[in-house]
């Protein structure tokens, strides 16, 4: 199963993904939405780990962007992480929001099973 981890933060980025690695887990990574959507337009994913406070193309424009009716990626999965906690209040089309910092057992029981359904 594979995981499009999308994160600025390149140290976060770093530990998220070896921790998805020793899990099992391939992973593919961006560090915004524009690059996320570049690299799900070439790669598949089973999975989308989104920050939502990112430079360039934050997450809810990524969100919009996947989101779309046209797009064939549309219902795939996001789980999305953000330090602000008011991000939970809006009406995020995600599957699950993680606060920062985050509960680890709480993400890999998510990916776990986000992707058993995959």
């Amino acid at each position: 199963m594979r995981i499009l981890l999308v994160e600025d933060e390149a140290s976060v980025l770093l530990a998220l993904s070896l921790l998805l690695e020793q899990e099992g887990y391939s992973v593919v990574t961006a560090s915004n939405g524009s690059e996320a959507l570049q690299v799900l337009a070439h790669e598949h994913a089973d999975l989308v780990i989104l920050d939502l406070w990112m430079p360039v193309m934050n997450g809810w424009e990524f969100l919009q962007r996947l989101r779309e009716r046209e797009n064939p990626l549309r219902d795939l999965p996001v789980i999305a992480l953000s330090a602000d906690v008011n991000a939970a209040r809006h009406d995020l089309p995600v599957q699950i929001f993680l606060s920062k910092p985050m509960d680890i057992e709480r993400l890999l029981d998510s990916v776990r099973y986000f992707l058993q359904a995959a």
